[in-house]
């Protein structure tokens, strides 16, 4: 976590336009977190638009008193004291690159890009790591780097997908790199599996590849966080055998329908 008990960073992977647009809509996380001071929210990506690269976004939310983050905004005739009791501080950063390319820059003071100068030595472990609509199996070799560095410091992440066929690839490919899956409910106990996400999009998006297939915006998700002890498989292992299991996942078990051009721009 950070060093701020009441703070929280969250890093948001290969963003596009529906996570970047409307700043607001991420106040709705503080009622989540009702003792929450401040919120670092981290857009990292290739797509992020360079008139938004190394922004900072920044905004003061004031609550009632006994609310906390996820209390209610004060009335329009409460006093001073009441509409400054319950703070929270909201910070939006962008930066224009590939997540493993941020961590590495990020962490060296000595090293800077010519879009982020100021960006060495300054970087934080996130307390989690989102990634929307990550076309993982598809992509693998992309990510590789990334779910390198993901694995290794055991930091909790979610990845969502468009349909339940997408979302068991994504989650097999992710189980054979050894990765530490969240477990299934009890009624599921036999194994780990993609949820229908709660909070997914209700919008129907018809599939410009497989008309008049439909698809929603963050259908499905599954969480992970760290290595699985009995396991061994890593990405270093995947980059150096072709033949990996992995790669099987994300391309012999992809039904043929589904071999297409990513709907989504890869991290």
């Amino acid at each position: 976590s950070s060093a701020n008990d009441n703070a929280i960073i969250l890093d948001i992977l290969g963003p596009e336009e529906s996570e970047i647009n409307w700043e607001n809509k991420w106040l709705g996380l503080l009622a989540l977190f009702p003792s929450l001071n401040r919120l670092k929210i981290r857009m990292i990506g290739p797509s992020i638009d360079e008139k938004l690269n190394g922004r900072t976004t920044s905004m003061t939310c004031a609550f009632n008193k006994g609310g906390g983050g996820g209390g209610s905004p004060p009335p329009p005739n409460a006093d001073n004291d009441t509409k400054t009791a319950g703070k929270v501080e909201i910070e939006i950063q962008y930066h224009r690159l590939r997540y493993h390319e941020f961590v590495a820059v990020a962490a060296a003071p000595s090293l800077s890009t010519n879009d982020n100068p100021k960006l060495g030595g300054h970087h934080q472990l996130p307390d989690a790591v989102v990634a929307f609509a990550s076309g993982l199996s598809e992509h693998l070799s992309d990510w590789l780097p990334t779910l390198k560095y993901l694995l290794e410091q055991r930091i909790p992440c979610c990845f969502t997908s468009y349909h339940s066929i997408e979302a068991d690839l994504d989650y097999r490919t992710v189980c054979s790199l050894g990765a530490n899956v969240s477990p299934s409910p009890p009624e599921n106990a036999d194994g780990c599996y993609p949820k229908k996400n709660p909070f997914s999009s209700l919008l129907p998006i018809e599939d410009p590849f497989f008309p008049p297939r439909l698809y929603y915006l963050n259908n499905f998700l599954f969480y992970f966080c760290g290595y699985k002890k009995d396991l061994s498989s890593s990405p270093q292992d995947v980059a150096a055998n072709p033949t990996s299991r992995v790669r099987k996942n994300s391309a012999v078990l992809q039904p043929p329908e589904f071999r297409k051009k990513s709907r989504k721009t890869t991290l």
